[in-house]
């Protein structure tokens, strides 16, 4: 099926929302687009999250940023060996992303919301991490603490992405 046919399909099927229309997408998990599976990975939160995430997302051989909005969130995604590339959306606890994200997966985070008290020292927690994105402006001592691995960090407030260790 073609790549804009098969996208449009699964666009239809994820806005059906229902049982029948999971079971329909389970069709589609293996197709070799990035934009179908980008969007197979988008619908996790129009279906039961843990159902999906066992039924579609780990079949998915490209891992887009997945939105995650809950501890419960991690702990299913962790069921699946993690995710690589995840956005954290809302409040939360550093506890929670480093107890439940498994570390040798992820690669690329965003943090939507304000960066914790505690600073950023917690991302050295993820050896594999090369991207970070924090949803607000930080000052140069607590940017200091990202990883020196981290290739990429970037702020709202960032004209470029600030390629560290350069």
């Amino acid at each position: 099926i073609a790549e804009r046919t098969a996208y449009m399909t699964v666009q239809t099927a994820i806005e059906v929302g229902s049982e029948a229309a999971l079971h329909f997408l389970r069709r589609y998990r293996d197709h070799p687009s990035e934009e179908v599976q980008r969007a197979l990975a988008a619908a996790w939160d129009r279906f039961d999250r843990a159902r999906y995430a066992h039924e579609i997302l780990a079949h998915l051989s490209y891992q887009s940023y997945l939105m995650v909005t809950t501890p419960e969130d991690l702990r299913t995604l962790g069921a699946l060996g993690g995710w690589q590339r995840l956005m954290i959306h809302g409040s939360y606890r550093v506890e929670d992303l480093t107890a439940l994200i498994v570390p040798d997966r992820l690669t690329h985070l965003a943090l939507d919301a304000p960066h914790p008290v505690e600073g950023l020292s917690w991302l050295s927690a993820f050896p594999r991490l090369s991207s970070v994105y924090v949803g607000t402006d930080v000052d140069g001592a607590v940017a200091g603490q990202v990883p020196a691995w981290v290739a990429e960090f970037e702020t709202p407030s960032s004209a470029e992405r600030t390629h560290l260790g350069e």
